[in-house]
């Protein structure tokens, strides 16, 4: 994807080509939705009248091609020690129990998920997203339907690309959008902090699940993830 400079962080925008591409569809399919009224045309570039598109367009397409079936989960709360490892995994296998396909996702760089699980992962998530390695290579295998994408403390070479990145908090759309075919359930699993991949997470599944324990702390951290929800 293009890259970001420090002066332009706020007033970036995307061609049709790089919007097909992060959303993962044709643009011949953006020009013909256009041309048929599904879509609104943007704005062009007074310079070189080339349509410009912002971050709110790509959203508005990508949530009208979303599939209605597939469920798409943040487990999140920014105190830890409250359970969301275990809340993903308990969920994992109750989907799965009910014949779903699961994706299991952990941007946590603890990788406690994947020790929970009891796997060896040889690649992990920032391979994926940093060196492009093919998703099937970066997965392993935990049941019959459930697949996992663990996480190491080499997450930080990810979180330095996707700040990079124009519209890094994206970047979870383009990626997993091309793999999500594959599965009825996505659950991803984030760190008790606010970073760039939980917000990548939170825009792609735009639907947040927060574990509490029956303290203050605790109760503070769903505050906060909802407030980074809504930014």
């Amino acid at each position: 994807m293009p890259q970001l400079n420090s002066n332009a962080r706020h007033r970036v925008f995307l061609n049709t080509a790089e919007v097909a591409s992060l959303i993962g569809i044709s643009k011949q399919t953006i020009l013909n939705w256009m041309n048929r009224g599904i879509i609104i045309e943007p704005q062009r570039n007074p310079v070189n009248n080339y349509r410009q598109w912002s971050e709110a367009d790509v959203l508005r397409i990508r949530d009208m091609i979303r599939s209605g079936t597939l469920i798409r989960i943040v487990i999140a709360n920014q105190r830890g020690g409250v359970s969301k490892t275990t809340t993903t995994h308990t969920l994992a296998r109750l989907f799965a129990d009910q014949g779903k396909r699961v994706l299991l996702v952990d941007t946590d760089s603890q990788g406690s998920l994947g020790q929970v699980l009891g796997l060896k992962p040889i690649r992990f998530l920032h391979e994926f997203i940093v060196n492009d390695l093919a998703f099937e290579d970066c997965i392993v295998k935990a049941h019959e339907r459930i697949d996992v994408l663990c996480s190491n403390r080499e997450n930080n070479k990810a979180e330095i690309s996707l700040q990079g990145m124009t519209f890094g908090e994206l970047a979870f759309m383009r990626l997993f959008g091309r793999v999500e075919k594959l599965y009825d359930v996505v659950l991803i699993d984030v760190a008790p902090s606010i970073n760039i991949l939980q917000t990548c997470a939170m825009v792609y599944t735009k639907n947040v699940l927060i574990p509490v324990a029956m303290d203050v702390l605790s109760l503070q951290g769903p505050w906060r993830v909802w407030k980074q929800r809504d930014c």
